[in-house]
């Protein structure tokens, strides 16, 4: 694996990373370390890559970031990683992680971390280890993928229509990060809202009950937060789907 490419305009970057395949790119893990550990045994020894919130609802963040880190797992920065990068980067802490439609004080809880007031819990950031707060703190917003030279590219919410349309997407995209950044996090689009690039977008964000493979698009969020959700890989370049789901 190499990077052969990398655009920051402060905590907003673009990767470009090359790798021989197979490997893997997981959708949204949401603190289900319990699917991870199952999927991850599924995929045996490739590359994986993450599209994106690894983090919130599911009762095990720190356990799902301690597996993606003994993998050496590399990927994109999804809108649940917004706060927490922001908490442990030591720009506060926002309170909106508290909601119960976001579900951050799972996250909190499994680093030992007591929800108090913001201010108390700013004070225990400590807890969160370096490795987990250097990890958070380096995924871009978007990476551009090459896999035995096939094209692919993966932001957490898709890329828009219009956003990257062009000749170079690659030089088109480092135009436009800096300023829509935001939408490739938090656009809730589906497939027919989506640039068709010069290779397929890899997406979570939007649960579904199955994967989505629109030849352009390729969505890998089934749905890991909820209790009888899912979780699901792609593996590159045969676009194949590896899911796992929860135990009933």
């Amino acid at each position: 694996m190499s990077d052969v490419g990398a655009f920051d305009a402060g905590t907003v970057r673009m990767d470009v990373i090359e790798v021989r395949g197979p490997v893997a790119v997981i959708g949204d893990i949401h603190g289900r370390a319990d699917l991870l550990a199952r999927l991850l045994a599924q995929l045996g020894d490739m590359p994986v890559f993450v599209v994106g919130d690894v983090c919130d609802r599911g009762p095990d963040t720190r356990e799902v970031i301690e597996l993606l880190l003994a993998r050496g797992a590399r990927g994109v920065r999804g809108n649940h990683e917004d706060w927490f990068c922001q908490f442990v980067d030591g720009r506060g802490f926002d309170r909106v992680a508290l909601s119960a439609m976001f579900g951050g004080l799972a996250t909190l809880r499994s680093y030992g971390i007591e929800s108090r007031s913001p201010r108390e819990i700013e004070a225990q950031r400590f807890k969160v280890p370096l490795s987990h707060r250097e990890w958070l703190s380096a995924l871009p917003v978007v990476m551009r993928l090459l896999v035995d030279g096939a094209r692919y590219w993966i932001a957490h919410a898709g890329v828009p229509l219009s956003l990257a349309v062009g000749i170079d997407p690659v030089r088109r995209m480092r135009e436009v990060l800096p300023e829509h950044h935001c939408d490739l996090r938090w656009s809730a689009l589906d497939p027919d809202n989506m640039d068709v690039l010069d290779g397929p977008v890899i997406y979570g964000h939007v649960p579904g009950k199955e994967p989505v493979d629109a030849g352009h698009a390729i969505g890998i969020d089934t749905g890991a937060g909820r209790h009888d959700g899912a979780l699901t890989a792609v593996v590159l370049p045969a676009r194949r789907f590896v899911t796992v789901r929860a135990e009933q």
